[in-house]
């Protein structure tokens, strides 16, 4: 992303070329493009996407939890992991969005 965002600061290749030849979104690099007036190291680490339901260590824990049990030839279902998901969220006392079915 830095070496994109450097291209087109530079002037060396326009938005769509850059977003073509580094394999990166245009529309994410206009955004960091956009913010490029505070650090640029700073705009590249921000966290992308949603924010954790349930924290890193307990989703991370329920990700052990399942791999460890499709190592015992016991997979889960989407619905099966969601349940989990929303036990947990429950037993913890984090609010969440979960919706039980």
């Amino acid at each position: 992303m830095l070496e994109a965002m450097d291209a087109i600061n530079e002037r060396k290749m326009g938005l769509k070329k850059t977003s073509k030849v580094f394999q990166v979104p245009r529309s994410s690099l206009q955004r960091f493009l956009r913010k490029t007036n505070s650090d640029a190291q700073k705009v590249i680490q921000t966290q992308l996407g949603r924010k954790l339901a349930l924290g890193r260590e307990l989703e991370e824990q329920l990700v052990e939890y399942i791999l460890s049990m499709e190592a015992l030839y016991y997979g889960f279902t989407r619905k099966d992991i969601s349940k989990m998901a929303f036990t947990l969220a429950m037993r913890n006392g984090i609010s969440h969005a979960f919706r039980m079915d």
